[in-house]
């Protein structure tokens, strides 16, 4: 089972999720900085009510529970030329 995250505009700057979409996930023993254990990381490509971008959750494994440890939001922009 994934759990997909669920915002509202009162909790994340960039208004209500318009549409989600689940990139990748993966669990992992090792992530760099953090002691040896269970880890678990999801990317989401999200649309939100006023930008789109890409979401990075990494979970940590821990007395049975999994707890969210890191949250990472890459806003995607376009240049013109």
């Amino acid at each position: 089972m994934v759990a997909t995250p669920k915002y509202s505009s009162s909790g994340v700057p960039f208004g209500d999720v318009v549409k989600q979409k689940l990139k990748d996930i993966g669990f992992t023993c090792r992530i760099a900085g953090e002691p040896a254990g269970d880890y678990l990381a999801g990317g989401f490509s999200t649309r939100f009510k006023d930008v789109s971008g890409e979401e990075k959750l990494v979970f940590r494994k821990r007395r049975k529970q999994w707890k969210l440890i890191g949250y990472f939001m890459t806003k995607n922009c376009s240049v013109m030329l």
